[in-house]
């Protein structure tokens, strides 16, 4: 199984690298309004949801100053994890 895991900011944390990325972008001229920052993980795992959550607890993100979801997103059938896109299962594109 593959689990898509997001660990971003929880309200009221100051997010300097969605500020950065927010106030380039206006700087390039875009017209963008708040940037938020998030990381996220495609983890092959032969356990549960449950397990999951807890390494995100104990390891993955900082309770104190994060918030964290996991989602099951396919089973790895070869090649990189997460190959098999969430909608119908197909491969997602790779960028070169």
């Amino acid at each position: 199984m593959v689990y898509r895991v997001e660990i971003s900011l929880k309200p009221g944390v100051l997010d300097a690298e969605g500020n950065a990325a927010s106030q380039g972008l206006r700087g390039l001229g875009f017209r963008v309004g708040r940037v938020n920052f998030s990381k996220v993980y495609l983890i092959e795992f032969n356990g549960s949801k449950a397990e999951m959550e807890e390494m995100c607890r104990r390891f993955l993100a900082n309770p104190i100053i994060q918030d964290y979801s996991v989602e099951p997103v396919g089973v790895k059938t070869g090649g990189k994890a997460g190959a098999k896109a969430k909608a119908g299962g197909k491969k997602a594109k790779s960028r070169k």
